[in-house]
């Protein structure tokens, strides 16, 4: 995996990819989670302090860099939602200062 990731992406693809295992219901036909549903779902059904499966889970780095590739998309998207689809989203997060 890349070193060049800030924490708050790794600790989001981490709660994200467990989101996903959790809510597989709310994936979108593609398999990406639906952020929206997902939300509402926890707000309804928060976890429990004392579960231990999100301690003991084992994140594969290929599966971190794809959740963090989808994160930084969706970023982007909500960052610039009327882009022309021409700027890049790594290049336009790191020039408003939410990535280095």
């Amino acid at each position: 995996m890349r070193r060049n990731h800030e924490r708050w992406q790794l600790v989001q693809a981490a709660c994200n990819i467990l989101c996903s295992e959790r809510f597989p219901r709310f994936r979108t036909q593609e398999g990406k989670l639906d952020f929206h549903k997902a939300y509402e779902a926890l707000r309804q059904s928060p976890e429990k302090v004392s579960d231990q499966m999100p301690l003991r889970k084992d994140f594969s780095p290929e599966a971190v860099e794809a959740q963090i590739a989808q994160d930084v998309s969706y970023l982007f998207d909500q960052v610039r939602p009327t882009s022309a689809g021409d700027d890049s989203p790594l290049a336009t997060l790191r020039a408003v200062g939410l990535l280095r």
